[in-house]
């Protein structure tokens, strides 16, 4: 309220505002001046973003690694990889309109792409789920540093990215030596399988 008592507006609505609190002011016209002071939401604290932020990366990285875990057990063809993680970081992108992340995500799966061309068989799986889950922090965090500055330290940051690698490791070993005991591993290289009805 004004000091001549127009502009006239509710606080009770804000949760910047205590309403059952008074520090003893008074108002011009002798009602009780509330102050607009209060403790900021939870969800505002610096401490509290970042850990919610890291959180949602690594949930985000692991579901990632598994997804594409499973993908290079089945013997993708070249750029399967990228086109996995640029259709998956697309729909999440699609409900915040957070475009700015593809570009970054289809880069870090070719570049896994490339990277499972150069390993042997019986590494492709595990290395799969770890460079999608370190791709996909290292996508995010250029894309926020490039357009709006990263907040995060650099300790946080390696910290998320190592993190991810070591989990997205486990996935893929996990999928690998458990899931799928006793299947051979599935290459470009390697022949079909042999059709028993057929020697019989």
């Amino acid at each position: 309220m004004a000091a001549d008592g127009t502009d006239l507006v509710n606080l009770s609505q804000s949760p910047l505002t205590i309403d059952s609190t008074w520090d003893g002011s008074w108002g011009p016209d002798g009602r009780i001046a509330f102050s607009r002071v209060g403790p900021s939401p939870v969800e505002l604290s610096g401490f509290v973003r970042e850990d919610f932020g890291a959180a949602a990366m690594l949930i985000g990285a692991l579901v990632l690694a598994l997804v594409v875990a499973l993908l290079a057990r089945t013997r993708p063809p070249f750029g399967s990889i990228a086109l996995a993680m640029t259709i998956s970081t697309a729909f999440v992108a699609s409900q915040s309109d957070a475009w700015r992340f593809v570009p970054g995500a289809a880069i870090a799966g070719l570049a896994v792409d490339v990277l499972l061309r150069f390993l042997p068989p019986e590494r492709r799986v595990a290395a799969a789920g770890a460079g999608a889950a370190v791709g996909l922090v290292a996508a995010v965090a250029g894309a926020v540093a490039a357009t709006t500055g990263i907040g995060w330290s650099p300790t946080l940051l390696v910290g998320v990215g190592v993190a991810a690698a070591v989990c997205g490791f486990a996935i893929g070993a996990l999928i690998e030596r458990h899931w799928f005991a006793g299947a051979p591993v599935a290459t470009p290289d390697a022949p079909p399988p042999a059709d028993l009805d057929a020697v019989t």
